[in-house]
């Protein structure tokens, strides 16, 4: 290698993994910082951080100073035979970085150092740090390493979300705090019919994401799920029952599932001549019953972790998974209010309507989709048949990409979705229904409408910013123009519209 990589890099070098993508390169370099930054996609360190040229002390590197990346540490590990391993822990058995590469050796191997015979020791110390990743709240203690296992999944599933500065910004948005700042400017009753109007735009945008009208039954069942969410108990909020009946109630009735998938599904766009182009490939069947067990492991020992993180987690995880053959998309956008309202960062009966948010602004989302499936895309090959069927040809090479994610860019997403969908979707229904009431109660004083005839009125007025449009003039023949022009001014000073 002419370029004097280090860690990951120096890894995938080395072991010609070359098709694995890193978001961080860490290199030898003249004029580097000589306290690294963490951010950094490219990043220089002085000769004097130059580990030995062998494997395990670039792994002991990339834990100090790389990003996590446990789908390349165990395509390392699996090619380092236990001998070796043993000897290298056996050279400094109480070292704290030592002990963190050697219970990851265990870990994604499977393979038996018995840390015992060689001596290790030590105080415990957590094997993530917490101010650099989103983390286990309550770390599971290893005593045969010292360490503190606080990784947020096991071995079926076990994802990597990297505390970035655009991360922690998300996570500290204090939704309890702006909520109640809203309640002391709104009443109960207004917050009331917001969340009323709100559960059914959220029900119909996630169902115009997938371009698909749902019938008036399906809505109010998808409305009432979504009214029940975070009900669940923990254990069974991921099972395969509670998914089911979700799923039943989502699609139509013959496309109902009783179990996951065992069928190669994929994400894909007719062209011309009914050729596909392929956006996205879903675990092979082999893989999605021991992900869903290790997306349900997941959901359970990160309990106390970030709501945020927990839910961006735990609905991205599902739909890479796509255990179903139809209503994925639907299902994970679920997830994540059950997820919110699971961990009490959304009261019961209100509703961020994220599926809104992201309708609006469908550029972003497709780019937080693609952080996953594009470069999967570049590894997984696959034949596709004359009749769409899809049959992915090198399944064991790909397993570790969809087991051990690194969902950083879902997380960011989804904390910017939730703001967007607080800012841009409740606040404005909220400012949108106080007006509406002003309105309604400053017209009454002027003409005692009946209700329907006043809503209309107002309805009409709302159309044309504040004043009756000629060609709407006859709808209202019982009022004379000074009333009407009266209650326009009304309207226009309740919904605070200046004269152009």
């Amino acid at each position: 290698m002419n370029t004097k990589y280090l860690g990951n890099a120096w890894l995938r070098e080395y072991y010609d993994l070359r098709d694995l993508e890193l978001a961080k390169v860490c290199l030898v370099g003249s004029g580097a910082r000589k306290s690294p930054v963490w951010e950094d996609e490219l990043v220089a360190f002085p000769k004097t951080y130059e580990p030995k040229p062998a494997a395990l002390e670039h792994v002991q590197f990339a834990l100090k100073y790389d990003y996590l990346r446990l789908d390349l540490l165990k395509e390392v590990f699996l090619r380092i035979p236990v001998e070796e391993m043993s000897q290298w822990v056996g050279r400094q058995p109480t070292g704290k970085w030592v002990r963190r590469v050697g219970f990851l050796y265990e870990f994604l191997t499977g393979r038996d150092l018995n840390p015992q015979s060689l001596g290790v020791g030590g105080n415990y110390v957590d094997l993530l740090d917490p101010e650099k990743y989103v983390v286990a709240s309550d770390a599971q203690k290893i005593p045969e390493w010292r360490i503190g296992n606080n990784l947020l999944g096991g071995k079926e599933f076990c994802p990597v979300v990297r505390l970035t500065p655009q991360l922690k910004e998300g996570l500290n948005l204090n939704i309890e705090s702006r909520l109640n700042a809203l309640s002391s400017h709104y009443s109960p009753e207004v917050f009331k019919r917001a969340a009323g109007y709100l559960y059914q735009k959220e029900t119909k945008s996630s169902y115009d994401i997938e371009s698909e009208k749902p019938t008036p039954e399906k809505e109010a069942r998808f409305v009432a799920a979504l009214q029940d969410a975070g009900t669940a108990a923990i254990d069974d909020a991921l099972s395969l029952k509670r998914l089911v009946a979700l799923q039943n109630i989502i699609v139509a009735q013959r496309y109902a599932e009783t179990r996951y998938r065992d069928l190669q599904n994929y994400v894909g766009q007719n062209l011309p001549n009914y050729r596909q182009k392929i956006h996205y490939v879903p675990p092979p069947p082999q893989f999605v019953e021991s992900l869903m067990v290790g997306l349900s492991g997941f959901l359970k020992k990160s309990r106390g972790a970030s709501p945020i993180a927990r839910a961006a987690i735990t609905s991205f995880g599902f739909v890479f998974i796509h255990p179903f053959e139809d209503g994925n998309g639907r299902l994970h956008r679920f997830l994540i209010h059950d997820v919110l309202a699971m961990d009490g960062y959304i009261p019961r009966g209100i509703i961020l309507p994220v599926s809104a948010w992201m309708l609006k602004n469908m550029g972003s989302y497709d780019r937080c989709l693609e952080a996953f499936s594009k470069p999967l895309l570049k590894r997984i090959k696959y034949n596709l048949s004359d009749d769409d069927q899809l049959q992915v040809l090198n399944p064991d090479k790909v397993e570790l990409d969809y087991r051990f994610p690194d969902m950083t860019a879902q997380a960011e997403y989804l904390a910017t979705a939730i703001e967007g969908a607080l800012t841009q979707e409740l606040e404005p229904e909220l400012i949108f229904l106080s007006a509406y009431d002003r309105a309604r109660e400053s017209l009454a004083t002027i003409v005692d409408m009946p209700d329907r005839r006043l809503d209309l009125l107002i309805k009409l007025l709302h159309q044309n910013r504040g004043r009756l449009a000629h060609s709407k003039r006859d709808k209202f023949s019982e009022l004379t123009d000074a009333e009407i022009e009266a209650m326009s001014a009304k309207f226009r000073e309740a919904f605070g519209i200046t004269e152009q």
